[in-house]
């Protein structure tokens, strides 16, 4: 899963956007969009994230 980030005004550490984890086709999509849109204003960066393993009652039940 990758996540949009944006260094606001190209200063300080880069921030998150309003968009959930998503693949990385969505994730170059948003990319590319928002570097045509902002590209002069702010930067655009996109960043791997691992997502935490989602735990289930039948893992619960059976320990995984």
């Amino acid at each position: 899963m990758f996540k949009l980030k944006m260094l606001f005004n190209n200063e300080g550490d880069f921030i998150d956007t309003v968009y959930p984890p998503c693949d990385y086709a969505r994730g170059v999509q948003l990319l590319i969009k928002y570097r045509k849109l902002w590209g002069n204003t702010h930067t655009y960066e996109l960043f791997p994230v691992q997502m935490p393993a989602e735990d289930t009652p039948i893992g619960d039940a059976f320990g995984g």
